[in-house]
């Protein structure tokens, strides 16, 4: 199958600092769909050795769901099998409320009593969820179907439908599953000018706002000696805005500024802004 189009939507961590998953989804050439194409997301486990990331080759899965070559079939009977045999346990996910930079996985709980091996595709790629890739395809042993859901890339409540392709061959049959939840960041940042560039020698501000109802000292702000820090704040009271003054030094790139705290707020003693509009 030709590869049309690749893109990474996702990084998941594990409980294995020397050990990664990376979400792509893979669009590729396809006779068998009537739109020409196929889509699906697949993950890879990356490995740290030698000062680097690479990809695992150990129990590598086969990219492309394989079907029997040259089979003809009933479209319409299959579609009705798979109407009739195939159901999803659980269409509505609530997940409350969760924190900036969170990584997880739900487990879907479906039934199927069909003897046709099944997919699953997720038809619009998002920020926040993806669909886990299916180690086989989908049988009457199967219980669920996995989604991954990382939280780097949101801020504020989402409510996202997920349209779900549930296939066999060129057969197929659409369900929804909707996720929703509401992303909470204890510390946010707003950098001024927010579209100036940042440049030598001259000053700009981040301002940090304490989101929660706990006062919160600042023992330090890291910017990796990139940048002068000509202000910043000792405390942030609950649900305040500090500014932090800043100066780029010369022959500099500034990469993030790490805010420290006297003491973890929501878990954590450390939170991060990238600068935007760097010139380099």
């Amino acid at each position: 199958m030709p590869i049309l189009k690749a893109k990474v939507v996702g990084l998941d961590v594990t409980s294995n600092a020397e050990r990664g998953a990376v979400r792509t989804t893979v669009e590729v050439l396809s006779t068998e769909s009537a739109s020409g194409s196929l889509s699906w997301t697949i993950t890879d486990p990356w490995v740290w050795k030698d000062d680097n990331w690479y990809l695992s080759m150990e129990n590598s899965p086969d990219v492309f769901p394989h079907s029997p070559v040259n089979e003809e079939i009933d479209i319409k009977e299959a579609q009705k099998q798979i109407e009739k045999n195939f159901h999803l346990l659980r269409d509505q996910i609530d997940l409350g409320t969760l924190l900036d930079g969170q990584y997880f996985n739900i487990n879907v709980p479906i039934e199927y009593t069909g003897d046709l091996p099944l997919t699953i595709e997720l038809g619009l790629p998002n920020p926040l969820v993806a669909l886990g890739q299916l180690p086989e395809p989908i049988t009457s042993r199967s219980k669920n179907f996995v989604l991954l859901v990382g939280t780097d890339n949101w801020d504020g409540p989402f409510t996202l439908p997920l349209p779900l392709t549930i296939r066999y061959l060129t057969a197929a049959v659409e369900r929804t599953v909707t996720v929703k939840g509401n992303v909470f960041h204890p510390v946010s940042f707003r950098q001024v000018p927010p579209n100036g560039p940042i440049e030598e020698g001259r000053e700009f501000s981040v301002f940090v706002r304490n989101n929660t109802e706990q006062k919160v000292g600042v023992t330090g702000i890291i910017v990796d000696a990139k940048l002068d820090v000509l202000k910043r704040p000792e405390i942030i009271l609950p649900h305040g805005e500090e500014e932090v003054v800043l100066k780029l030094r010369p022959g500099q790139i500034p990469d993030q500024l790490t805010l420290i705290l006297d003491a973890p707020l929501h878990g954590q003693d450390r939170y991060s802004h990238r600068f935007r509009n760097v010139r380099h």
